[in-house]
């Protein structure tokens, strides 16, 4: 039961993988309209949207997917994780301890998750909580992909992140979906 808020900081959080331009990245990163008619149905709040891209440049895939100008046209503030202010959060986990995120995570009322429905070579499929993974910024993500190598040991990572960093609500995008070698080079599926 999810009742709309009024009047509240809320943070959109895309699945914005990479600088994929055209039509592939609607297989890869989360479709422009959901943030589109999210700044619709959440109108009366202060909207944020913001990630950190599993590429080195986060702005650049922000705008290569078009989300950053459908954020900005809907009246929604967009922050790249990587360049935002940091605080240190404590995850109490056994693979992440301690970690600086984008500090706009922690200062919110409400964080909506929207994730991708597509696969994953680690993890199977990306789902809602492999989604969170992006409040890592930078180059770390792929510190912890190093040090979590296997399936089982990331996916324990993932769970670290949910029990902190949780979402009030998630909505998955499945409206171009991907199978195969994801998160990237699967085949898309409408």
């Amino acid at each position: 039961n999810f009742e709309i808020p009024k009047n509240k900081k809320i943070l959109l959080k895309p699945n914005v993988l990479g600088h994929f331009g055209g039509s592939k990245s609607q297989a890869i990163t989360t479709h422009p309209i959901i943030i589109k008619a999210l700044a619709n149905i959440f109108k009366g709040n202060k909207l944020f949207l913001g990630d950190s891209s599993g590429q080195p440049d986060t702005d650049k895939a922000l705008k290569e997917t078009h989300l950053k100008e459908t954020a900005e046209n809907s009246g929604i503030k967009v922050i790249n994780f990587d360049k935002a202010p940091k605080v240190l959060v404590n995850f109490h986990g056994q693979y992440l301890r301690h970690q600086y995120i984008a500090k706009i995570v922690k200062e919110v009322d409400l964080i909506i998750n929207i994730p991708k429905l597509k696969t994953h070579t680690l993890t199977l499929y990306t789902g809602a909580i492999k989604n969170l993974f992006g409040i890592i910024p930078g180059g770390r993500k792929s510190q912890l992909h190093y040090i979590t190598k296997t399936e089982q040991k990331f996916s324990e990572l993932l769970i670290d992140i949910l029990k902190t960093i949780k979402p009030g609500l998630t909505i998955m995008d499945g409206i171009v979906g991907m199978d195969g070698n994801g998160p990237s080079m699967g085949s898309p599926h409408h």
